[in-house]
């Protein structure tokens, strides 16, 4: 393959736009590439796209969270500016970052929970340095650890043994491994006694032991080699491999099955009197020209979050249409637009936002706080004060930063690498609660979320992980197809992330007529 056809793969696979056929000639091409300069080239452009957003996000005096594995650009016509290479040549990339810090380690411990040592036998504990070449060992429990330069973010749980070589490599001789790549961390290399698995911008699992070797892909891609041999071969989300003891058996890979779709209510609105739902999109007359990757159907919302839910000026000229409410928010949500009966045009081009609202009464008084995340909007207010925003980087709420909010990357959720977010605590007495919630889509098809709830001083049953098992927020007792919809997302979470949610009716926060 030329240089320019390479390019253009390339090009088109960062800004996500590869036809079938071309990511097979993509594949086969780095899978070939003895002398891996393509796959060098291909790193190397996964890397500038990630620090050209930076500078982008700068430019506009903005904060610009990627957290997606596919890195989607923030300036996508920078891509048709010629002389990317010789801009980061002259030294963009130096301007975009800040002093390197001096060396301390290869790795910091941010958690630990049972027993962990380095190579020297000592006890490790939060804000603890690992070394080149450090032996990490893990006993009972788990340990969570940050890589300085890179900043992969990683949970290993025991028993463990792993090498650290370095802040972009580590040798996993045992145990379970789940690691968050950003941007700069592209090309991070875990190797085991079979294979070396090449990160291309993604989160992933690795597990090793005597007898074999497992990769499980959350989302995004890596690659997968044999020691001594050139060859590579290609995982995406949700694939799974196992390979022999001495690496000699073919990859076996294994494809995850799609999130469950919770079904809607079919409650009629009588039933659930006392909480309402309606659907707001644009109309054909209404529409705006749209700039891209402008959020504007969340943009028309932001007043009305901003005025406690009162004020609903800025909602005018957006259809409405009143839909059975929310009774929960978990799982996928594909078509939800276009089966609520809006133009699909109209949800190709700027989504959909639910509004829900009503009066609530809480399970029992206490301090409590949401838990989540949604692909792209997820916003709640109680007694019009906003409660929790678990929005995507992209959702016009997240980058107003309108309420507190408190990210945990290392417990994956749902499609994201982003991991849960926590809004701050609020406290509920005994009377009835103004609830109002705004669920939905920036535009497009496809949409996930998951809202769960915790209270202050409670202990909940842990994932494998160390993540609680927070139970999801309803507000009302699940029907049958609910209950075995969630029971099947259950049954998915915890086999693609090997964490989930409880299931709590006891906790439920009831409507009030």
């Amino acid at each position: 393959m030329n240089t320019s056809r390479l390019e253009e793969l390339t090009q088109k696979y960062v800004l996500g736009n590869l036809s079938k056929a071309e990511r097979d000639e993509l594949a086969i091409e780095l899978s070939g590439d003895e002398s891996k300069s393509a796959r060098d080239h291909f790193r190397l452009a996964l890397k500038t796209d990630a620090y050209l957003q930076d500078a982008a996000a700068e430019m506009e005096g903005g904060h610009f969270a990627v957290t997606s594995s596919k890195i989607l650009s923030f300036e996508r016509s920078l891509w048709a500016i010629g002389g990317i290479a010789a801009a980061i040549a002259v030294g963009l990339i130096t301007w975009t970052q800040a002093p390197a810090p001096a060396a301390t380690g290869v790795a910091t411990i941010h958690r630990t929970e049972g027993q962990a040592y380095s190579t020297a036998s000592e006890m490790l504990v939060a804000g603890d340095f690992l070394q080149k070449d450090d032996q990490l060992t893990v006993t009972e429990g788990l340990v969570e650890l940050v890589f300085e330069d890179t900043g992969v973010h990683a949970v290993a749980s025991a028993p463990l043994k792993m090498t650290l070589n370095s802040s972009e490599r580590v040798f996993l001789h045992e145990g379970d491994l789940k690691l968050s790549v950003p941007p700069q961390g592209i090309g991070f290399i875990v190797e085991t006694e079979e294979r070396e698995i090449t990160d291309l911008g993604t989160s992933f699992v690795v597990t090793a032991n005597k007898e074999h070797s497992r990769v499980l892909v959350l989302d995004g891609l890596v690659s997968i080699g044999q020691k001594d041999n050139p060859g590579q071969q290609f995982m995406v989300e949700g694939e799974a491999a196992t390979f022999g003891e001495r690496g000699d058996k073919a990859l076996l890979k294994k494809k995850v099955s799609k999130m469950p779709e919770l079904p809607q209510p079919k409650a009629s609105l009588s039933e659930l009197s006392g909480l309402t739902s309606n659907l707001y999109a644009f109309t054909s007359s209404e529409f705006p020209s749209p700039k891209e990757q402008q959020d504007l159907i969340g943009q028309r919302f932001l007043p009305l979050a901003r005025s406690g839910f009162r004020d609903k000026a800025s909602l005018r000229g957006l259809r409405s249409e009143p839909v059975p409410p929310f009774t929960c928010i978990a799982g996928a949500y594909n078509d939800f637009g276009e089966k609520a009966g809006l133009d699909p045009d109209t949800v190709t081009r700027s989504g959909w936002i639910a509004w829900n609202q009503g009066k609530l009464q809480p399970p029992e008084p206490g301090r409590y706080r949401f838990v989540g995340y949604a692909d792209n909007h997820l916003l709640v207010s109680i007694n019009g004060k906003l409660a929790f925003e678990g929005g995507r980087y992209d959702s016009a709420f997240r980058e107003s930063e309108i309420v507190e909010r408190d990210n945990f990357p290392a417990w994956p959720c749902l499609n994201s690498v982003a991991g849960f977010a926590a809004g701050p605590w609020f406290e509920v007495g005994t009377d009835p609660i103004k609830f109002d919630l705004l669920f939905g889509e920036k535009r497009g098809n496809l949409t996930y979320a998951l809202l769960l709830i915790e209270r202050e001083g409670e202990t909940y049953e842990e994932t494998y992980w160390g993540q609680p098992k927070w139970p999801i927020f309803l507000t009302a007792v699940p029907n049958t197809p609910q209950r075995e919809a969630l029971k099947k997302l259950q049954e998915f979470l915890d086999e693609k992330l090997l964490g989930g949610f409880s299931l709590k009716e006891e906790a439920i926060w009831q409507i009030v007529p």
